[in-house]
């Protein structure tokens, strides 16, 4: 083999080295949402016309990692007890620091018929209601995307 031959074989294994080196870090990046705590902070009003009601909801996410966590996207129902109030998402990426908690507004769409039924439970049991929120968190990564399921659960 010759100079130029043994080079480029020398330079390839490099760039190979550093492509899966940083490929493995983006994938312990996004496999690190397995340990974060989710809770939903509040649910606020956007608009209301005469079909429908647009909500924003402040999910919580706390990264107990040692390492950035970064998640692509969510999707996920809303529940008043186990009536469905609305399906949502959240299409930007997110990237929550080592040791912090963020709050990030997501969009919530919900026909007023289905709205009104969970208020009408709300109003009308007595005691506590339980809002639930199921879903799932997408990661995308080189090799593909990966799904983790979500369920936050809340009483108010």
């Amino acid at each position: 083999m010759n100079r130029k031959t043994i080079g480029f074989f020398v330079k390839t294994a490099l760039a190979v080295f550093i492509i899966a080196s940083c490929g493995c870090k983006m994938i312990e990046e996004r496999k690190a949402i397995k340990e974060c705590k989710f809770d939903l902070e509040k649910v606020e009003v956007k608009d209301v016309t005469l079909k429908d009601i647009s909500l924003i909801a402040y999910v919580g996410i706390e990264n107990p990692n040692d390492d950035q966590v970064v998640l692509d996207r969510i999707d996920f129902t809303l529940y008043s007890d186990k009536t469905k109030l609305a399906d949502g998402s959240h299409r930007k990426q997110l990237k929550i620091q080592p040791g912090t908690r963020e709050v990030t507004p997501v969009a919530v769409k919900s026909p007023l018929k289905n709205l009104g039924a969970g208020l009408l439970a709300a109003v009308t049991k007595s005691g506590d209601v339980t809002y639930t929120m199921v879903g799932t968190v997408y990661i995308d990564t080189w090799i593909g995307t990966i799904e983790y399921p979500l369920k936050i659960s809340k009483k108010y």
